[in-house]
C-alpha cells in the first residue's frame, strides 16, 4: 500500500509541476505581449505628439509666408524674393523654400527683423539607411535669386526628424487646384503665392510588415504678395497717372519730419521691420515737409502728437 501510495504521490507532484509550468508560461507570454502592446502604444503616442509639434512649426512658418512682387524692369535672376516648392513625388513637393514673417526676434530692444528665409527638405540620412527631414533658416535675404538648397551638413542646417518615411507639401492655387510645384520666379507663377498648403509627415512602421503612420495639416496663407512700389508711391503721395504730387495748402499741419522727431522710437521700430529699409527712409526723407496726416494711413505707424 505504501509503495502504491508513494507512486501516486509522485505522479501528482509531476502533474502539479507540469500545470505550474504551463500557468507560468502562459502568464509570462501574456505579460510580454502586454508589455509589447503597451510599448507600441507609447511609441505611437510619442510619434503623434512629435508629428503634431513638427506640423505646428512648419504650418506656422508657411502661414507667415511673405512675397514682395518684382518691380517692372528688374531681372528675375537678380530678385531675391521667392516661394519655391519642387522635387516631390506622389503629388507632393519635398523641397520647400520661402521668406516668412513668422520669426520672433529675441532682442526686442534691437533692430532685428521678424523676416526669415527658411527651407525644408527631405534628404538621405548620413549612413544612407533612411531619410531625414532638414530645416535651414537665415535672417538675411540673399543678394540675388537663390533656388538652391544647402548641403545636409552645411552651416545652419538642423535635423528635425530621422528616420522619417516621408515629408511633402501640396499647394492650392488661385483656380482652386492642388499642385505639387511652385516657383514664383518663373513667368507662370511670377509674383504669386499659394492660397493654402497641406503638409504631410510619415513615420516608418513600428513593426516589420506594419503600416506607415501619416499625419497631415492644412494651413491658409492669408497675406497676398506685397507691391512695394505701389506702397512707396502711396506713401510719397505720387499719383499713378503721373500727375504732380498733391500737398495740403494748409501750412499749420504737423509735418512728417516733425512727427518723426516726436516719435523717434516708434519710427525706428517701424523701419527695423522693413525688408527695404533704405528705400523707405528715402521716401520719408522726400516727404519730410509734407503733412503727416496725408500719409498716416499708408505708413501704418502708431504715433502721438501728429494730428
Amino acid at each position: 500500500m505504501r509503495k502504491r501510495r508513494a507512486g501516486f504521490t509522485l505522479i501528482e507532484l509531476l502533474a502539479v509541476v507540469v500545470m505550474t509550468a504551463l500557468v507560468l508560461s502562459t502568464a509570462v507570454g501574456f505579460y510580454i505581449q502586454t508589455a509589447r502592446a503597451s510599448e507600441r502604444a507609447a511609441d505611437r503616442g510619442a510619434r503623434s505628439r512629435r508629428a503634431a509639434n513638427l506640423l505646428d512649426r512648419i504650418a506656422h512658418e508657411i502661414e507667415g509666408a511673405t512675397l514682395l512682387t518684382r518691380p517692372k524692369g528688374v531681372d528675375a535672376l537678380a530678385y531675391p524674393w521667392l516661394f519655391l516648392a519642387e522635387r516631390g513625388s506622389g503629388g507632393m513637393a519635398d523641397h520647400l523654400k520661402f521668406q516668412t514673417r513668422a520669426h520672433h526676434p529675441r532682442d526686442t530692444a534691437g533692430a532685428e527683423s521678424d523676416l526669415l528665409t527658411v527651407a525644408y527638405w527631405l534628404a538621405p540620412s548620413p549612413d544612407g539607411s533612411s531619410s531625414q527631414l532638414l530645416r535651414w533658416a537665415s535672417p538675411q535675404l540673399p543678394q540675388e535669386l537663390d533656388r538652391d538648397f544647402p548641403h545636409s551638413d552645411g552651416a545652419g542646417v538642423q535635423q528635425l526628424a530621422e528616420p522619417i518615411a516621408g515629408f511633402g507639401v501640396r499647394l492650392l492655387d488661385d483656380n482652386g487646384q492642388w499642385v505639387d510645384q511652385w516657383d514664383s520666379s518663373t513667368v507662370a507663377r511670377a509674383n504669386q503665392l499659394p492660397l493654402a498648403a497641406e503638409i504631410q509627415i510619415s513615420w516608418p512602421p513600428l513593426d516589420p510588415g506594419g503600416s506607415v503612420q501619416r499625419f497631415s495639416r492644412r494651413v491658409a496663407i492669408p497675406v497676398r504678395p506685397l507691391d512695394l512700389e505701389a506702397t512707396l508711391q502711396a506713401a510719397s503721395g505720387a499719383q499713378p497717372d503721373g500727375d504732380q504730387d498733391q500737398t495740403r495748402e494748409d501750412t499749420a499741419c504737423v509735418t512728417v519730419g516733425q512727427c518723426i522727431e516726436r516719435n523717434a522710437s516708434a519710427f525706428e521700430s517701424f523701419l527695423a521691420a522693413q525688408p527695404e529699409r533704405s528705400r523707405i527712409e528715402e521716401v520719408l526723407d522726400s516727404i519730410r515737409d509734407q503733412c503727416f496726416a496725408d500719409h498716416a494711413s499708408s505708413l501704418g505707424v502708431v504715433v502721438t502728437g501728429c494730428e
